[in-house]
């Protein structure tokens, strides 16, 4: 499909979702947020840890202790660029400014319910993601990554260390 197909198939589905509140907080997020100010040499990313989960087998038979995982969860936002869109009932095109958005998912073990290492997982995780951006983004983009912008629920003791060590580009 193309990329005019798609925005218009996501406005007709905007008018029939109920958003739930999470949404709605994202969405006034979002709109604070001024993104003709994100170069194109940048790779904007939205992070936060979910809560730790506990791993309880479906059969206890089978398992003494249960497990625990943490999960970290980006949001990616890069490759600004304008397209035409159409308006629904309508012959006028009018041009819109869309972003690539990927989204990552990283699980790793922990052995206790604590989240005594959440900064390790998460100094790990944003290393990674921005070693694969940094292979990509020049494909993509035509740009070299160059500078990276984080932000996060503002949990100092989660991201003290990787604001620290991971950010170098």
């Amino acid at each position: 499909m193309t990329v005019k197909q798609l925005i218009t198939m996501f406005f007709e589905q905007l008018e029939v979702c109920i958003p739930h509140y999470q949404e709605i907080c994202w969405m006034r997020h979002m709109q604070k947020t001024d993104f003709t100010l994100l170069r194109k040499d940048t790779l904007l990313i939205f992070t936060d840890f979910a809560a730790v989960m506990a791993l309880r087998a479906f059969q206890v038979k089978n398992s003494a202790i249960d497990g625990h995982a943490i999960n970290d969860n980006f949001v990616v936002i890069y490759n600004q660029r304008i397209v035409k869109v159409k308006e629904k009932d309508s012959e006028t095109e009018n041009n819109m400014e869309i972003f690539n958005v990927d989204v990552h998912h990283f699980f790793a073990e922990t052995l206790s319910k604590g989240k005594k290492n959440d900064h390790a997982m998460h100094h790990v995780s944003l290393d990674a993601l921005i070693k694969h951006y940094q292979t990509i983004f020049p494909m993509v983009t035509g740009e070299e990554l160059k500078h990276v912008k984080v932000w996060t629920d503002n949990a100092p003791h989660q991201y003290t260390a990787v604001v620290r060590t991971s950010l170098r580009c």
